[in-house]
């Protein structure tokens, strides 16, 4: 029976020791020997991070020099995005060209669902960009970051498509929409205004009851004619979820991987860098978009190079109108709230995004 053995630093500290006592080893007897030496040498450490994940107990371990993340469920009938992660990381380890942008996973105790990787000790990228300017940065450095993560990020695209088939991972789909067919659109369109009772139907169907909208019915039948699962794509990326170490991003969290849209990891960056630099995802609506705003400028800037490392200058030009109908449907809970927000998310957007031309 799996135990909350994360659930503090006390805890995590019994977990290990038994650990110890019980000579619990990995492949390459690794890990127990690095716990045996920081036990020995009376230098073993336990602490949280500051910021607390809300799925997860996170804790940090670090002795005789080297440094570990421990994850476990904080939900433990809920394990099933841990295995998913420790799948993914399998998946990783035998892909040379790929393998250097995950952490190296340590040890999975499917006993307990924890979880121990390396642990990076740098700032994630949500913190670095969010900083004032070092004094000692490189002109552009924040743009050549978002350059590296797209390009990083479409590598990774490329081998995991043709990796993982040997691998069981869920077809998903974007949380926030509801998974309506195009038939169901177009020859039902009544079938919302016959119901009278709308607060016993799922969430997603009484988002979907608001859309009177035909712009935003549109929306919906296009996102859903361009979407496919034909890639293996991360779903949760963020600036958050990356760090930058030795000249390299490295992607952390993929608990929730699974096939997909390509697009959908692409707008998700987008977003988040967005939000890191400039707007507030939640205030979207509220904020006006001032473009002399240095702020603004460093945000559209760092999109653009995003862009450029992901697709390449040439071919970025192909896939704008799949990516602004994605990021529109990236807003969609906040859209159906007012009959202007459709606009305002539109209008506010399109300032951030190239036009097709050269956008160097």
């Amino acid at each position: 029976m799996k135990q909350s053995v994360l659930q503090t630093e006390y805890r995590t500290l019994e977990f290990l020791l038994w650990c110890i006592s019980n000579q619990i080893n990995d492949d390459k007897g690794l890990f127990y020997s690095i716990l045996i030496e920081m036990y020995h040498n009376n230098d073993m450490k336990c602490y949280t991070i500051a910021t607390e994940s809300l799925r997860n107990y996170l804790r940090i371990l670090t002795g005789n020099g080297e440094s570990f993340l421990l994850k476990q469920p904080k939900k433990l009938e809920n394990n099933s995005t841990l295995v998913n992660e420790e799948k993914i990381y399998t998946v990783f380890e035998s892909i040379e060209e790929i393998k250097c942008f995950l952490p190296h996973k340590v040890r999975f105790f499917s006993e307990f669902n924890v979880l121990v990787t390396k642990h990076f000790p740098v700032e994630n990228l949500y913190q670095a960009f969010s900083r004032k300017e070092k004094p000692n940065a490189t002109i552009n450095y924040r743009e050549t970051i978002a350059f590296s993560i797209g390009e990083t990020l479409s590598l990774i695209h490329t081998n995991l498509r043709s990796s993982v088939s040997n691998h069981t991972f869920d077809t998903r789909f974007p949380n926030n929409t509801p998974y309506v067919t195009i038939s169901k659109l177009i020859s039902d369109e009544h079938f919302f205004d016959s119901i009278t009772n709308k607060a016993l139907l799922d969430y997603s169907l009484v988002e979907f009851s608001n859309f009177n909208n035909p712009t935003l019915k549109n929306l919906i039948i296009e996102f859903s004619k361009l979407w496919n699962n034909n890639d293996f794509i991360h779903f949760d990326l963020a600036t958050r979820n990356m760090i930058y170490w030795e000249d390299k991003v490295i992607f952390l969290d993929w608990e929730m991987c699974g096939w997909g849209d390509k697009i959908w990891d692409v707008v998700c960056c987008l977003n988040s860098i967005l939000d890191t630099i400039y707007i507030d995802s939640s205030l979207i609506v509220q904020v006006s978009v001032n473009t002399s705003s240095p702020k603004f400028t460093q945000a559209k800037n760092m999109i653009n190079q995003f862009l450029i490392g992901y697709f390449g200058e040439e071919e970025l030009a192909i896939h704008l109108a799949k990516i602004e109908v994605y990021w529109m449907i990236y807003y969609l809970k906040v859209i159906v709230q007012s009959d202007n927000n459709f606009s305002k998310v539109s209008q506010t957007l399109n300032f951030f995004l190239p036009k097709n031309e050269s956008i160097r």
